[in-house]
């Protein structure tokens, strides 16, 4: 239940925080990596320069987007998820606890940049990206779909003060250290946006805030990057590391 509302509250005010900084600070992404949110000013009325016109034609032009590419596209991921599994079951073996999705995290990029480097498998950003926009919504839905609230009834106050104490917590340290060690700049403020998502949630949560920023106000390719790392990645290893060690030493 803790979890569960941790993730509908960084979900909740992730996405507030990132537009309190970007509106407070008046911050703008880099016209290069703003093709979506020029579409979307585009279709609003607004008019934009000569130069956004040739990003927002590049970005709207139409791709080949088949049958066939959807279906290898998700090939690879099944084939990332099969692989990774494998990974997972070695890490296992070496004593160390992680999540299951870190085999197939780490497969899924070395897949990605193997294509980026090569081309071979042909894959789509643009469509891996529609994917991945569907599967956030429906994870959190089937989340909150077997949260059991009535079994914890008797807990519910002591959860709902450690949840807003978290809250504010997490908000503060979002709002002022993280914002201003990653560079008080655009991808900053969206990266603190989607800090308050997995410091909350998970990082699905950081990824779906993350996103409706990067819709409004343009891409942020830096926050995209560091966010999944350490929220998907060195994160899960430090909590194994630490959370074994304590056990080992007062278990």
């Amino acid at each position: 239940a803790t979890s569960m509302a941790g993730i509908v509250a960084g979900g909740l005010v992730g996405g507030p925080l990132g537009t309190f900084l970007i509106e407070r600070h008046r911050l703008r992404a880099s016209v290069a990596s703003s093709a979506p949110a020029l579409a979307s000013g585009r279709a609003s009325g607004r008019d934009d320069s000569d130069e956004e016109d040739a990003i927002l034609e590049r970005w709207t032009e139409p791709e080949a987007v088949d049958a066939q590419a959807v279906l290898r596209s998700l090939i690879f991921v099944l084939v990332a998820m099969w692989a990774g599994s494998w990974v997972s079951t070695g890490v296992a073996a070496l004593g160390l606890t992680l999540p299951a999705y870190i085999g197939a995290m780490v497969v899924a990029a070395l897949i990605r940049n193997i294509d980026d480097a090569t081309g071979w498998f042909r894959l789509s950003h643009r469509l891996m990206d529609t994917l991945g926009a569907v599967a956030l919504p429906l994870f959190l839905a089937m989340a909150l779909m077997t949260l059991r609230l009535w079994e914890l009834a008797g807990l519910a106050w002591p959860l709902v003060v450690n949840l807003i104490v978290q809250v504010v917590l997490v908000l503060a340290v979002c709002s002022w250290p993280v914002y201003r060690l990653m560079g008080r700049d655009y991808d900053s403020a969206v990266m603190s946006g989607g800090f308050v998502g997995f410091m909350l949630g998970t990082t699905a949560n950081a990824m779906a805030v993350m996103r409706t920023l990067v819709e409004r106000y343009g891409a942020a390719p830096r926050a995209f990057l560091v966010a999944p790392l350490v929220g998907a990645f060195f994160i899960d290893f430090s909590n194994a590391l630490i959370i074994t060690g304590f056990l080992n030493l007062f278990g």
